[in-house]
């Protein structure tokens, strides 16, 4: 009994001690934790504002769901001077939180116990974790919480413990209230689905998840009575649905629409360059003379609420997303983006191709991330596979912005037989492991033969085409630091089909 206690532990001993010698290693070499821009990021309220006007500032919070806000909020009260230390101390101990809980998933979907043990380690070693875990944004949260929900979704169905369920159900609503991808609808979806295959306890679920589902609804509906949005994120809609639509536009064709009166004044070409690094739509959306010179086609009337009124951040002098005036302009992008679709769709599609490709690539590439300079030859070897693409475009992969692999409007990555060979096999592996979790996950629930195991590979299997189909529809880049959220996910489901593949004998799995 002592020998199988101890053999039981072995494989936590053996992440964490990984964990926690990688992370002294890789501070020694230089990597240090990164405050994430927290006071230029447009995803942040102003740290001034946090101090002085939390609760009215986390109120007419419109531009972001408000968890992560309101968590730097509080912060900011407990630790004004050592905040930075804190959230360092919070990620490292959520990394814990998620090498332990990417392996009791693993285990509790009878991932063979060497192969969960392996995987985890090899993903805890990932230089993409790295950097997310020494950056004070809410990526790393999404990938932790999602973890996390995948394991207490087992835990309730198997169990029917109202403990299990509660805690399921809040993890569903922090991700709800912490990224905008994760609408109100996909929350009641998750439940709907959940009372069809466990009738029995549809009682239940109901009293679980009214109370998370409330709180939702709240942020929803104050922003739809206050702004006539029923969205967490108001303002990215309309300035990444007119990048996805109108950048692979030709620049004449552009340039026409726009003198014929086609698309409004903030659609000026000559305003948004595409030869521009970044995303064209920001050069306007930033462009503090031109929305002063055409503030009359604005007509936003002044709240005295400062988060509404102020078009920088009183901090920085950056740009506040968050302000009425960029919520007007953020429409007439919309409406512009609408007219770029039907005229141009073509357009989109190749916007879309190539932010579908770009899931596939090492991420993230679309920060400029000062620890990368101290690990930029780990990061190599790791994805070796990548290794030719980077070589033959001067490394450009890594610190480029926006990555183009299809474009008619930009330059694009350049090629040989080795380097897309490479890509190709990365592709077809993504695809196996995808289509053989959601075979194994359907089956199983027609079956009704292991229903805790089914739908949680379904989860898993679905929220991997949910949120990338929602990415790269929604946004022309950065899809590759996104996917990191749904990598615990992919590494699951790849445990299952290693384990398929070698340890047919069910005697050796957890």
């Amino acid at each position: 009994m002592k020998k199988k206690i101890t053999n039981e532990f072995v494989p936590y001993f053996s992440i964490l001690s990984f964990y926690v010698i990688s992370r002294i290693f890789f501070y020694l070499f230089g990597v240090r934790f990164q405050p994430g821009g927290d006071i230029t990021s447009p995803h942040y309220i102003d740290p001034l504002l946090l101090k002085e006007n939390f609760f009215e500032s986390l109120f007419y919070l419109h531009s972001q769901p408000p968890l992560f806000n309101f968590l730097y909020g509080v912060s900011l009260k407990i630790f004004p001077n050592n905040n930075l230390i804190f959230w360092n101390c919070f990620y490292f101990t959520i990394g814990i939180v998620l090498a332990v809980a990417v392996f009791q998933l693993m285990c509790a979907l009878r991932v063979h116990r060497k192969i969960a043990e392996f995987l985890t380690i090899i993903f805890i070693l990932n230089p993409a974790i790295i950097y997310l875990e020494n950056w004070f944004f809410y990526s790393y949260m999404v990938l932790v919480l999602l973890v996390l929900s995948a394991l207490f979704l087992f835990r309730f169905i198997e169990s029917k413990e109202t403990s299990q369920g509660i805690i399921l159900f809040c993890l569903l609503a922090c991700l709800v209230l912490l990224r905008s991808i994760f609408h109100v609808f996909w929350f009641v979806l998750c439940v709907c689905i959940l009372i069809f295959f466990c009738r029995k306890e549809a009682k239940k679920i109901l009293q679980i998840c009214l109370i998370p589902l409330l709180v939702i609804l709240f942020f929803y509906m104050k922003n739809y009575f206050i702004f006539g949005k029923f969205t967490l994120s108001s303002t990215w809609l309309g300035v990444l649905s007119l990048e996805m639509a109108a950048s692979e536009v030709p620049l004449a064709e552009r340039i026409k629409a726009f003198n014929e009166g086609d698309v409004s004044a903030f659609s000026d070409p000559m305003v948004f360059r595409t030869n521009r690094p970044k995303t064209f739509t920001n050069e306007a959306f930033t462009n503090l003379n031109e929305i002063h010179a055409k503030k009359e086609l604005l007509k936003v009337k002044k709240t005295n609420i400062p988060i509404l009124d102020h078009l920088t951040k009183p901090s920085s002098k950056k740009i506040n997303w968050n302000s009425l005036t960029h919520l007007k302009i953020s429409e007439y992008f919309k409406n512009d983006a609408i007219y770029y679709l039907r005229n141009y769709p073509q357009a989109f599609l190749i916007t879309a191709a190539n932010a579908y490709l770009l899931n596939f690539f090492p991420g993230p590439t679309d920060k400029n991330f000062s620890n990368r300079r101290y690990l930029f030859h780990y990061e190599n070897a790791y994805n070796f596979m990548f290794y030719r693409l980077n070589q033959i475009n001067n490394n450009h992969p890594y610190f480029q912005c926006n990555l183009k692999i299809l474009s008619r409007q930009h330059q694009m990555l350049r090629w040989d037989v080795l380097s897309f060979t490479s890509f190709l096999i990365i592709v077809i592996i993504y695809w196996t492991i995808l289509v053989y979790g959601a075979i194994r996950g359907f089956m199983a629930v027609r079956k009704n033969s292991d229903l805790a195991w089914g739908l949680c590979v379904l989860y898993m299997s679905g929220n991997i085409v949910y949120f990338t189909f929602l990415n790269v529809c929604l946004s022309p880049f950065a899809n590759n630091r996104y996917r990191i959220s749904i990598d615990g996910f992919y590494l699951a489901l790849l445990g299952i089909l290693l384990t398929a593949l070698f340890c047919r004998d069910q005697n050796k799995t957890a």
